[in-house]
């Protein structure tokens, strides 16, 4: 901004020239250079986008800097008063909002197709959905292993579910419980 300031009293065409200068070109390129820049930092994984924030914080560091170069001082302190503010406002929202969680258990019960029926009711109590992986014979051949994925809604500073696993060790043995990601692993 301060060579675009340094270029405005050189703009126009003169009789002798063969081109004009068009000084607040040099701005919008770099917002454009930073845009650009900003969105490879957007990211999908799965079904979760990423980045976007980071993206648009580049964006208005560069608008500021923009502003402060261009000696309107006033200007870039308060806008970045309120990009300080409104990141930390958002911060704590973001933690607030609730997410999809997810985890595999498996269970120990009798060889029986009980757990089917009982674990996924019991898991709906606490609002956790229980959907059936897989049942594993062991070496007892009176007890069987019984996989589920189980997902919920809960804010990300929400403690885990130990409730949820409470209600279902007073019925089950749990022999693993791990928290995966959206797709599974």
């Amino acid at each position: 901004m301060i060579q675009t300031n340094t270029l405005l009293s050189l703009s126009g065409k003169t009789l002798e020239s063969l081109s004009v200068i068009d000084p607040m070109r040099l701005p919008l390129g770099i917002l454009t250079g930073v845009g650009f820049i900003g969105g490879g930092t957007i990211v999908k994984k799965g079904d979760l986008v990423v980045g976007v924030t980071t993206a648009a914080t580049l964006w208005l560091v560069t608008v500021i800097g923009l502003c402060i170069g261009g000696g309107q001082l006033a200007l870039g302190m308060v806008t970045t008063g309120l990009a300080v503010l409104t990141l930390w406002v958002l911060k704590w929202v973001d933690v607030a909002v609730p997410r999809e969680h997810r985890a595999v258990m498996v269970v120990t019960s009798d060889t029986s197709w009980s757990a089917l029926d009982d674990l996924p009711g019991i898991l709906a109590k606490a609002k956790c959905h229980a959907r059936f992986q897989e049942r594993r014979l062991g070496a007892d051949p009176q007890k069987a292993d019984f996989v589920f994925e189980l997902a919920w809604r809960r804010p990300e500073r929400a403690t885990l579910p130990s409730d949820m696993l409470q209600t279902v060790e007073s019925r089950f043995q749990i022999k693993s419980f791990e928290l995966t990601t959206e797709n599974g692993r």
